[in-house]
């Protein structure tokens, strides 16, 4: 399935965690596990390694990834700008 010109995908940011948050309840909604989700916008903003934002300085760095914050999240974004997908992971070996 091709994917339409001007969708992008991008590391999180800080600001995205209320997206963030939405798709996963959404999610679970579906699921019929709206009573299962634990997550909250202080859980997700304190465990995710965020990128940097681009209102900060092109030098800023991001979050890095740590025991304290294990995950990563990408979003998909159509050419509208309308979060349309997410991916939340972590590395385990």
């Amino acid at each position: 399935m091709p994917v339409p010109e001007g969708t992008t995908v991008r590391h999180a940011r800080r600001e995205d965690v209320p997206t963030i948050l939405r798709m996963i309840q959404e999610l679970a909604a579906y699921e019929k596990e709206s009573s299962s989700v634990e997550a909250t916008l202080e859980s997700l903003n304190n465990t995710i390694a965020f990128a940097p934002s681009p209102s900060n300085p092109p030098t800023a760095p991001g979050d890095s990834i740590s025991p304290t914050r294990p995950a990563r999240a990408l979003l998909l974004f159509t050419p509208s700008g309308e979060a349309a997908g997410l991916a939340l992971y972590f590395y385990n070996y």
